[in-house]
């Protein structure tokens, strides 16, 4: 996700909610209850009312271990933005506009990465989104930023500082033109 200060810079109010996994979580001890699914109707609903959305989720679902398809990926990302999108302000009766973003891609050639092949095929799945990703916004009537040119950073997965800015750039340029 882009550093929340950088788009914060651009906009007037960025909340950042940090999900462990889309569908199956995150097993490790400290990690419990931020499956985005389970969570996503209470975050709307805490941060009613919201005009925008944006959703960058889909990293920790490539990670070898998950033994997920760029397909399957996709599923669980399109049952959040439903959600997302049938979720009605409960002030307002309206429901956000979303801005679907494709993960940068993944470096799986870093010591990180390659520890314990936790990431193993996973640039090539990561590219693959980016198409995958499009076709699903397209069809959810979101809009969609790819950032398949970001650089991720030393340790194949998360973006540096210098990147972040690059994503709040092309974010910011999308949610002005909605």
């Amino acid at each position: 996700m882009p550093a929340p200060h950088s788009i914060k810079k651009l906009l007037n109010l960025v909340i950042s909610l940090n999900s462990r996994g889309l569908e199956s979580g995150d097993p490790r001890p400290g990690k419990e209850g931020r499956r985005a699914l389970d969570y996503i109707e209470a975050a709307l609903d805490s941060q009613d009312t919201l005009d925008r959305v944006i959703v960058l989720l889909g990293t920790n679902e490539l990670k070898h271990e998950m033994n997920m398809t760029v397909e399957q990926v996709c599923e669980s990302v399109g049952k959040l933005l439903n959600i997302i999108k049938t979720r009605p302000s409960q002030f307002r009766g309206t429901t956000p506009k979303v801005l679907l973003l494709s993960p940068p891609t993944i470096n799986e050639e870093t010591e990180y990465c390659r520890t314990g092949d936790k990431y193993l095929g996973a640039t090539e799945k990561s590219k693959e989104l980016v198409g995958v990703y499009g076709r699903l916004a397209t069809k959810l009537g979101v809009d969609f930023v790819a950032l398949d040119e970001i650089t991720a950073g030393v340790d194949g997965i998360h973006i540096d500082a210098d990147e972040h800015v690059k994503v709040a750039d092309l974010v910011y340029a999308a949610l002005i033109s909605q």
